[in-house]
């Protein structure tokens, strides 16, 4: 049966084969412990609870943690651009580059006594003619607009707080084995945004 031998510390120092695992005594502090699974390997630990296991991992150099970091980094701004980037495929992109002043032509037509000559000195007018219609359908129009406009601004909001917090969070970071929590939390977080929103 192989044995592994033990030191003081719980590492196996080397895994030998013997007659009666039971009686063998290697001496100098070591132990023999059975491994009727072949389990046991040179470098590995053994507790009496948990068995044999992997050695501990080596703690990474600054120039490994700092890339760690960076990687962790580069997956929550990634995260957080998908959850915009679905509204955003929607809409062409030379549409988009318009959105701001749409708004604004919204919110002025919206706000003026007389909507209809506010509606004749913006670019919605255009949209409107194109569609026959009458100045209370364009106002309908610039109400959705606007709504629109709240709508993404407000999961825009979010997810900048949700990006900046998690990068914050991951910069405070100072030990490597903190670094799984960090991620768990950046999840909890993306996935609670998700469901406000209706992203999920």
């Amino acid at each position: 049966m192989n044995v592994a031998i033990v030191d003081q510390m719980g590492t196996v120092v080397t895994v030998i084969a013997v007659d009666d695992a039971d009686e063998y005594n290697p001496g100098n502090g070591l132990s023999a412990v059975p491994d009727a699974a072949d389990e046991a390997f040179a470098g590995c630990t053994w507790t009496e609870h948990g068995g044999f296991a992997p050695p501990p991992r080596p703690a990474p150099s600054p120039e490994e943690f700092a890339a760690m970091k960076a990687s962790l980094k580069a997956a929550v701004v990634a995260r957080a651009n998908g959850f915009t980037a679905p509204v955003l495929s929607k809409y062409p992109e030379a549409e988009r580059a318009g959105w701001d002043k749409r708004e604004a032509e919204a919110r002025a037509i919206l706000a003026a006594e007389d909507k209809a000559a506010a509606i004749a000195e913006t670019l919605i007018i255009k949209l409107a003619q194109a569609a026959g219609e009458d100045t209370t359908v364009t106002v309908a129009r610039a109400e959705a607009i606007v709504a629109q406009a709240e709508e993404f601004a407000a999961i825009s909001a979010a997810v900048e707080i949700m990006r900046d917090t998690a990068l914050a969070a991951v910069e405070a970071v100072g030990d490597a084995s903190d670094m799984p929590a960090a991620l768990v939390a950046l999840n909890n977080q993306a996935s609670s945004l998700a469901v406000q929103h209706g992203l999920a």
